[in-house]
């Protein structure tokens, strides 16, 4: 992140706060419903992913957000929403299907993401997956 690398108006440092708050206002001003962007074949995202998918930092997490959505597909999954969360020093990850069914899977250390907490929607419609930040 861009931490201490900038001073603010009040000539403070710029903290990983104020690399949250910002990354939450760019996603508020995003554009949410429409999946736009290819981000893998077969993976479209929002205006509101892209502003997380194109930070370096969360590239590891779309990577393999974008892998499991092609198993996923493969097992006939059509919905589901997508959680990321940090506790401590990993990140936790799991997704629940329209039908219920959870999925879990290995923590992640030594990484960094822009939020501490990330829901996702993923819908499979005609091949395509289409994903959006869920409120």
């Amino acid at each position: 992140m861009r931490s201490h690398e900038f001073t603010t108006t009040e000539g403070r440092y710029w903290t990983t706060r104020d690399d949250r708050d910002l990354v939450n206002r760019q996603i508020a001003q995003a554009d949410n419903t429409h999946a736009f962007y290819v981000y893998a074949p077969f993976v479209h995202i929002t205006n509101a992913v892209r502003v997380l998918a194109i930070q370096p930092e969360a590239k590891w997490f779309f990577d393999f957000l974008t892998t499991k959505l092609h198993k996923l597909e493969t097992e006939g999954v059509s919905g589901l929403y997508i959680y990321l969360s940090k506790f401590d020093d990993e990140w936790h990850t799991w997704a629940v299907d329209d039908e219920g069914n959870h999925y879990d899977y290995p923590s992640k250390s030594g990484v960094t993401f822009p939020l501490e907490l990330l829901v996702l929607r993923a819908v499979n419609e005609a091949g395509f997956w289409h994903v959006l930040v869920d409120d």
